[in-house]
């Protein structure tokens, strides 16, 4: 097997802007990264995601053009 294939493994600071920092091994060359989220912000993880869907196309539907009665039948 070859000598010295893989990259030496540093310790990098991992700081996200709310303040939540990490330390792991990375190959990274620098020795602390900024990031923008992370697991304790990030609302994926949080669980304060909003869901897109709010109503339902049938409630639309009848919101928009009436519900239908059987006043006809």
């Amino acid at each position: 097997m070859k000598e010295n294939l893989h990259p030496a493994m540093k310790s990098v600071e991992f700081e996200c802007s709310c303040g939540h920092s990490t330390t792991i091994m990375s190959a990274a060359d620098r020795p602390r990264l900024v990031l923008d989220t992370c697991r304790m912000c990030d609302p994926a993880y949080t669980g304060k995601r909003k869901s897109g869907v709010v109503e339902g196309r049938a409630k639309q539907f009848n919101d928009r053009y009436g519900a239908p009665t059987d006043a006809g039948v």
